[in-house]
Order: structure tokens, then C-alpha cells, then sequence
């Protein structure tokens, strides 16, 4: 068995290239769903960021990433609250992003148009109380609500570390 293979007989189509890889957009609003995924990672610019997927309840995935360690203390209050309301929301204390996998959150959800190269997307815009509907929140996520979230301090910033 061989691992080569020719590539020229894959052909990538228009409609592939012009819409980020074959995905559609979905509309913005409120959604339901698991956070199926929560990784730290190092950013750019040398602070620690978390890398948030979520697979709502209509089978669609969506992603987020939440700067707990930056220069901007604004970034990092965002942060805050928006653990604070995933936790809350799951009458719990987020300590570390080990614990997010499995949470229900209730987000909003718009389309940012495409910049540059990049096509547009679907981005999580705030988190709100489960069972939240109606209307598309106009106000950014720092804005809406408050919570719990433990920021203990800690030289390794891995999964099962808190914060």
C-alpha cells in the first residue's frame, strides 16, 4: 500500500472556493447547544486564548475564542463574563477550560461579512441564559449579564490547569 496519491484528480469547484469550503451560512439568532470542544492556545501577541467549538442543536458547528490573557483589560473582562455566564448557565464555576466540554450555552449568532480573503462567517456574538429567544441581541457580549468565573492564577495553562 502507497500513502502517494495524484491530486490533480481532485478538482476544487467554484462554488467550493467562493463559499469558504462548501459551507453555508446559517441566519443570525439565538441558538442552542453543547460546547463540544475547549483547547488553550497561545496567541500572537503572547497571551493565552481559549479555542471554543460548539456543535448547536442543528447539528451545525460554530467557534469562538475567548482571550483570558492579553494587554487589553477590556479583552480580558470579556472573558471573564462570558465564562462567568457559560458557567452560571450550567449552575456551575468554570476553573479551567477541561471543564467546559459538555456545557449547554445559548448563544447569538450573526454573520460577519467577508474581509479581505476571507470569506464571511457565522460568530458567536453573546452568551445568554438557556432558553433565551427572540430577538437578536444588539449589545455586545461584554455587555449582557454577569457570573461566575474562578481566575486563579497559574504558570501552565493546559486543559485540566486552571486559569
Amino acid at each position: 500500500m502507497t500513502n502517494d496519491f495524484d491530486l490533480s484528480d481532485y478538482v476544487i469547484t467554484e462554488d467550493l472556493e467562493n463559499t469558504g469550503g462548501g459551507f453555508s451560512l446559517f441566519p443570525a439568532g439565538i441558538y442552542e447547544g453543547t460546547i463540544a470542544g475547549a483547547e488553550v492556545r497561545d496567541s500572537r501577541a503572547g497571551g493565552k486564548f481559549i479555542n471554543l467549538s460548539v456543535k448547536l442543536d442543528n447539528k451545525r458547528m460554530v467557534f469562538d475564542n475567548i482571550n483570558f490573557i492579553c494587554k487589553s483589560e477590556k479583552a480580558q473582562e470579556i472573558a471573564r463574563k462570558n465564562l462567568g455566564r457559560i458557567g452560571n448557565a450550567n449552575e456551575c464555576t468554570v476553573r479551567k477550560a477541561g471543564d467546559l466540554p459538555g456545557l449547554r450555552v445559548n448563544v447569538t449568532i450573526d454573520v460577519e461579512p467577508a474581509k479581505g480573503q476571507y470569506p464571511a462567517k457565522n460568530v458567536i456574538r453573546a452568551y445568554n441564559p438557556l432558553g433565551t429567544k427572540g430577538e437578536v441581541s444588539s449589545e455586545p457580549a461584554s455587555y449582557v449579564g454577569g457570573g461566575k468565573f474562578s481566575a486563579a492564577a497559574a504558570s501552565n495553562y493546559e486543559e485540566d490547569t486552571p486559569f
